[in-house]
């Protein structure tokens, strides 16, 4: 189980190729049920096989995932199946939490929506919030091809 800390949705449009896929995680701040999260993480259809196309995974994961190795399983599983689009060149990303000064919150997207992803930002949110809100646009891939007339 994933204590209610995932969200997987599959968002349906006529304008897609295929349905979007996103999956939310509210990792623990703890360590040891942040590792059995992961651990249970990796067990949910989103993970399993190759990256699922038109996908996004995105939250607060409690970890520095572009510093350490902590949680090997997962890490390994989003380098090599997703795009930090957040980062863009810069080789370390900028603090999202801004207590202990860290980047524990990320975006990332599969492949091929990472090619249609422009203006990455990171905003802060409010007062009400110690971290920041992290945005993209995407435009993916048409399924309708457009004929003759005003669209």
């Amino acid at each position: 189980s994933t204590d209610r800390r995932t969200i997987v949705a599959s968002i349906q449009s006529a304008n897609l190729v295929l349905p979007l896929t996103v999956c939310t995680v509210y990792a623990p701040a703890q360590h040891r049920p942040r590792e059995r999260f992961f651990r249970n993480l990796l067990q949910l259809p989103f993970f399993a096989g190759p990256t699922p196309p038109q996908a996004i995974l995105l939250g607060d994961f409690n970890m520095r995932h572009h510093e350490s190795n902590r949680y090997p399983a997962l890490q390994d599983w989003v380098r090599r199946n997703m795009i930090d689009c957040i980062l863009g060149s810069r080789q370390s990303p900028l603090p999202t939490f801004f207590h202990s000064q860290s980047t524990i919150d990320y975006m990332f997207l599969s492949p091929d929506l990472a090619r249609d992803c422009s203006n990455p930002s990171q905003t802060y949110a409010c007062n009400h919030s110690d971290h920041d809100l992290l945005s993209v646009s995407i435009k993916p891939t048409a399924r309708i091809k457009r004929g003759k007339g005003s669209w």
